[in-house]
């Protein structure tokens, strides 16, 4: 079976995965409480008997939930998923995505950069070194990312950057960075961007502080203050980033150590060495194309799972991501907010696993799609 028409069936099976999922949040979410809640929020103890009851039939809650679950469906097939009552104004729960979406993702993915460039290179070395001083520190180092806890680990490093004050100013600890304030400070003269004409452009704060141009200045210095806000950005990225990378970098050393030993034991690899081949041609030329597949999988489904929200840091570092806007909506009982959320996480999982799959076929030609 070629790319395609394998892309176009798992795509295909997105559609019954979807509406069990929604047809799962829908019953679960709503058997949680009274679903009028999430509409009147704090104040219903303040309405009557007779106004909650008009609004339950106004909004369709005293129907069977079999013809609840029908509207829902049909908005849904319309691309309304409702409004997050939660939501500091109101909104609507897609345009909440979007707005949030951009924060998780890329904390999510400079995370998982770090934990790549670090837990693959150190499983390859333990592998290497295996029973040697290399391979002790490493599973040391992975065995405290696997056991200690994201909370703890975030709290420490704030307080580790609160105490090198002089280094680092201690704005850049505990939220995404400020642009409101920061980028019309003297220091930053007001920017307006290259492509979008306003700022912030995407969410994405790095990529807005390279497009970042003042206006009516020479470009010299614009080069110099685009760099300065690059780094003043990753600065506020880099520590909850790395916190959310070091559970990620263990499962990848411990992966790759494992995998990296299997394929050394191969009958291939022991050809290759008979051969005369150096050690880094067979490591890296032969042995690591198969052994990074199981690591793979494990990065495609820990992104899966980093852009759906990352809760606890988030929410230690005040991040203003899904995963915080989630804990807000179960707390007051968002339902609409809840079954979104839900919805969003089910289909990046799924994305992402067929990117997992679709990559399998790069690297190991063996791999047929039938």
């Amino acid at each position: 079976m070629k790319y395609k028409e394998y892309v176009v069936k798992r795509l295909i099976l997105l559609i019954p995965v979807m509406f069990g999922v929604s047809l799962l949040s829908f019953v679960l979410s709503n058997a949680v409480g009274d679903p009028i809640a999430s509409y009147v929020g704090q104040s219903d103890d303040k309405i009557s008997e007779e106004r909650m009851a008009q609004l339950r039939h106004q909004l369709g809650l005293d129907q069977p939930w079999y013809v609840q679950y029908s509207r829902y469906l049909g908005r849904l097939l319309q691309g309304d998923l409702g409004e997050s009552a939660s939501y500091n104004p109101p909104l609507p729960v897609l345009e909440v995505i979007v707005i949030r979406f951009p924060a998780t993702a890329e904390l999510s993915v400079f995370s998982l950069i770090i934990a790549i460039l670090v837990g693959i290179p150190l499983g390859i070395i333990s592998a290497i070194k295996k029973d040697k001083v290399p391979d002790h520190m490493s599973r040391i180092a992975a065995l405290s990312g696997v056991s200690m806890p994201i909370f703890w680990l975030g709290l420490m490093l704030q307080v580790v950057l609160f105490n090198v004050n002089n280094v680092l100013d201690n704005s850049a600890i505990g939220f995404q960075f400020p642009y409101h304030e920061r980028w019309t400070r003297n220091d930053y003269p007001q920017p307006t961007s290259i492509l979008f004409g306003m700022v912030p452009a995407s969410g994405f704060m790095l990529l807005d502080s390279i497009l970042f141009l003042p206006a009516d200045f020479p470009i010299l210095d614009s080069v110099n203050t685009s760099f300065l806000m690059f780094i003043d950005v990753l600065l506020h990225l880099f520590p909850p980033a790395f916190c959310l990378s070091w559970l990620q970098m263990a499962l990848f050393t411990r992966m790759t150590r494992m995998s990296m030993l299997e394929t050394m034991r191969q009958d291939y690899i022991l050809l290759a060495k008979s051969k005369g081949l150096t050690e880094r041609i067979i490591i890296y030329r032969h042995a690591l194309r198969n052994a990074i597949i199981p690591t793979l999988t494990v990065a495609g489904l820990s992104l899966a799972g980093l852009l759906t929200g990352t809760v606890l840091t988030e929410t230690v570092f005040s991040w203003p991501g899904l995963g915080r806007w989630a804990v807000n909506a179960v707390a007051n009982l968002d339902l609409a907010a809840i079954q979104g959320f839900v919805l969003v996480a089910a289909i990046l999982y799924v994305l992402s696993n067929l990117g997992v799959d679709l990559l399998y076929g790069f690297i190991d030609p063996r791999i047929r799609y039938d």
